[in-house]
């Protein structure tokens, strides 16, 4: 997706920038709001520790936040869908999610060569991870007829083929 001309993940980057610059925000990045009360009135969970194979002594592993909001934005996120084609339960398919969980968060290849199939940047990403773990991606097939040109300019890089408008 594109935002005045960006990539998502660019303007992404740059608000977060900026958020981080103002001394009166607090960004809480590992922080699941889970209530919303009367009175603009939120509850969140923070994940402080868990998420640390050996957590630091004397730090909590979790932070309950109650936030009261002059203005609030509910912005509920976006969950993977998956492309539906038959076989796609097969041994070796599978979301681009979890490919990366694979090679980032375990060090683990979810292959040695592998085919990227996407409908999004996020699949992009997916396939340069994949690329920069040393796993083969021969081809990244994209549904959109057209990707971002900085993408297709990576990939030819990486001497990956590029399939658009594929179905």
């Amino acid at each position: 997706h594109r935002i005045g001309g960006d990539s998502g993940a660019l303007w992404a980057r740059r608000a977060e920038a900026e958020l981080r610059s103002l001394p009166e925000v607090r960004l809480l990045t590992r922080t699941t709001v889970f209530g919303v009360y009367d009175g603009s009135t939120f509850a969140a969970l923070e994940r402080v520790s868990d998420h640390m194979r050996v957590p630091p002594p004397h730090q909590p592993r979790q932070r309950l936040w109650t936030i009261v909001a002059r203005r609030a934005v509910l912005a509920a996120g976006a969950l993977e869908r998956p492309i539906i084609f038959g076989g796609n339960d097969r041994p070796g398919v599978m979301l681009a999610s979890a490919a990366r969980t694979y090679v980032n968060r375990f060090r683990v290849a979810p292959g040695r060569r592998v085919a990227v199939f996407t409908a999004c940047d996020d699949g992009w990403k997916t396939a340069f991870d994949l690329i920069e773990a040393r796993i083969d991606v021969p081809v990244i097939i994209d549904a959109r007829r057209e990707a971002p040109p900085e993408l297709r300019a990576q990939a030819s890089r990486h001497g990956v083929s590029i399939m658009a408008g594929a179905h």
